[in-house]
């Protein structure tokens, strides 16, 4: 497998010794990586769900914040980090992230500069192999599940089963891509680069260019803001709709094995339906509190005029 082919999730081995009988065990567990568009590392979590560990990155790839314990074997670019030489690994040679360039000479000799990386665009172009850069094209289902939190429902293996529901009797991928298309048509409609939305907190980098927007054509805003608060509410209802026919599948389930992944199912499914609610909220609150704000400045306003 090349360095840059990141699966979202790995084994991993750790050997304990007991220091009293000397015996050395290995245990296997599984780590989680989460990738933004660029395939770089954004945060790694456990078998729990529990972040283990999170990366900011600069435009290169040198690491700007690393939150947590451990270190995650591939980062930018889905790449392996070499800590003695603070490198990067891009599989034909290695790259500098300090100066955005790689080390060694483009084998192929490609183009007028042999040392540049993605064209010196590496917010919207990728080298896997340090032979060739290409461009990053964004799917708008990407661009919605990294604010609303699907991408990594749909791409865990613990959520596999949800969406084989969507093939018997639900309309979540219906939904899903819906409200990826507002979300895409918000983007463009802003002007906003992708990149704004991924650094940080998606969904409150999503709410706080709203509130932008809301500044500039509160017409405009008040369409995203219903359309999202709507996509929110019926992903929620399509959590519903599959928890009943996960429970439906566990019931007739005979191997014990099945019926207990569908209860696992069950408990995740749940725990997005939570979460959707809960971010519907979250904006319907946003709102109120914008318009408060702006009422509130209107009054002050008038109060002023009419004091001169």
């Amino acid at each position: 497998m090349l360095s840059g082919d990141l699966l979202a999730g790995r084994v991993t081995k750790k050997y304990i010794k007991n220091l009293t009988t000397q015996q050395i065990t290995n245990t296997i567990s599984k780590s989680w990586y989460h990738l933004d568009h660029l395939n770089s590392t954004k945060c790694v979590t456990n078998e729990q769900g529990k972040r283990t560990v999170l990366y900011e990155y600069r435009a290169f790839g040198e690491e700007l914040k690393k939150l947590g314990t451990g270190d995650a074997k591939y980062t930018y670019g889905g790449k392996e980090y070499d800590k003695e030489n603070s490198l990067l690994y891009f599989n034909a040679r290695y790259m500098d992230p300090t100066i955005g360039r790689f080390i060694n000479v483009d084998p192929v000799q490609s183009g007028m500069n042999w040392y540049v990386y993605a064209n010196n665009n590496p917010l919207n172009r990728v080298d896997p192999t340090g032979l060739k850069d290409k461009e990053v094209k964004i799917d708008p289902g990407f661009v919605l599940s990294s604010i609303f939190g699907t991408d990594y429902m749909k791409n865990n293996k613990k959520y596999n089963a949800i969406f084989e529901i969507d093939k018997k009797d639900s309309n979540i991928e219906k939904s899903v891509n819906k409200y990826a298309n507002t979300i895409d048509n918000f983007l463009k409609e802003t002007k906003t680069n992708i990149l704004q939305i991924f650094i940080g907190d998606p969904f409150d980098n999503f709410k706080n260019k709203l509130g932008e927007l809301y500044k500039k054509d509160p017409k405009s805003y008040e369409k995203y803001k219903n359309e999202a608060v709507q996509g929110l509410l019926d992903l929620s209802s399509e959590m519903t709709r599959a928890i009943r026919k996960a429970n439906k599948f566990q019931d007739e389930e005979k191997n014990p094995k099945e019926k207990e992944k569908w209860g696992k199912v069950i408990d995740n499914t749940f725990n997005n339906l939570l979460y959707f609610n809960e971010k519907a909220n979250d904006l319907i609150e946003y709102d109120s509190k914008l318009k408060d704000k702006t009422q509130r400045k209107t009054r002050e306003d008038i109060n002023k005029m009419n004091k001169n």
